[in-house]
């Protein structure tokens, strides 16, 4: 047993690591040809796995980008339009985080979501402007949903 633990530490994994695949060596009855056939379905079936892994990454990829397209800050209602997720999923994360809180107001129109003092301090919310009813909006910014993104899909 540790004749073939030491063959595989020292002749297969270094293989794995360094061209993806492992080839045993050509035996002496063996012609170029069927060495080639035999490295080409290594490298083969090492691009289809690299190719899997590309697919698997792209929405990843994909949020990263919209992520950093230019905005500085984004409202609130836009932000999981941005993420793919949900709002109410968004308002939860964030209410069980401390981040926002349901505040009724005076009436069932003025009753919002508003950023805590802890969101302020650390920056993952700010006010982006007043609408033409005087409210005050706010969004999440960049480091915001960068913490919003670790939450959605961590926890």
């Amino acid at each position: 047993a540790k004749v073939f633990s030491k063959w595989v530490r020292a002749e297969v994994l270094p293989a794995l690591r360094r061209d993806g695949g492992y080839m045993v060596p050509a035996s002496p009855t063996e012609s170029p040809e069927d060495i080639m056939a035999r490295a080409l379905i290594i490298a083969q079936n090492t691009i289809t796995r690299q190719k899997e892994a590309l697919i698997e990454a792209k929405p990843v990829v994909d949020m990263y980008a919209r992520l950093t397209k230019g905005n500085t800050v984004w409202p609130i209602r836009l932000a999981g339009d941005t993420l793919r997720v949900r709002l109410v999923v968004i308002r939860k994360v964030c209410a069980h985080h401390r981040i926002l809180r349901w505040d009724k107001g005076t009436s069932a129109s003025n009753s919002r979501w508003w950023p805590t003092k802890k969101a302020m301090e650390l920056g993952l919310v700010e006010k982006i402007r007043n609408d033409s009813n005087g409210n005050i909006n706010y969004g999440f910014t960049v480091k915001g949903m960068a913490w919003l993104k670790e939450k959605l899909f961590i926890d």
